[in-house]
């Protein structure tokens, strides 16, 4: 029979929780900071995409990363961030054309070349950070 120590469970979850109530207090900053309605649901429209993105990108290369150390192939390491960063800047860029055309379809939209800057710049940098804490890990 497994026993649980409360404080134990407590100790080791207040850490991810702290930094998740930080990231979610300045989401909602950024959210309430003046932003028009056409800005926020375009923003709304490509969060999830975003969170699917650097989620299964970054398990995809904890994985490689985990099996590459267990055969020994340290150099292999390297190859496998890479080419989760890559995929993970085409799949954004590609959210951000497909997203800002069904923004056009509705009568508003970003622009183009805002919209996929904006896509590509996020969804490089939350998989930076997922992939950065994997590897960490």
């Amino acid at each position: 029979m497994t026993h649980y120590n409360w404080k134990q469970i407590v100790k080791e979850s207040l850490g991810p929780l702290f930094l998740a109530a930080i990231f979610s207090m300045a989401s909602g900053f950024f959210l309430n900071s003046g932003l028009d309605i056409k800005q926020l649901a375009a923003i709304l429209l490509v969060t999830p995409a975003f969170v699917n993105i650097a989620g299964d990108t970054s398990a995809v290369v904890a994985s490689r990363i985990s099996t590459d150390l267990y055969m020994g192939r340290r150099n292999m390491i390297v190859v496998s961030v890479i080419g989760g960063l890559l995929v993970s800047i085409i799949l954004s860029v590609f959210l951000g054309i497909a997203a800002e055309t069904l923004l056009k379809l509705t009568g508003s939209g970003l622009g183009y070349t805002t919209f996929v800057a904006i896509t590509g710049v996020a969804g490089t940098l939350a998989t930076l950070i997922l992939i950065g804490s994997a590897v960490l890990l």
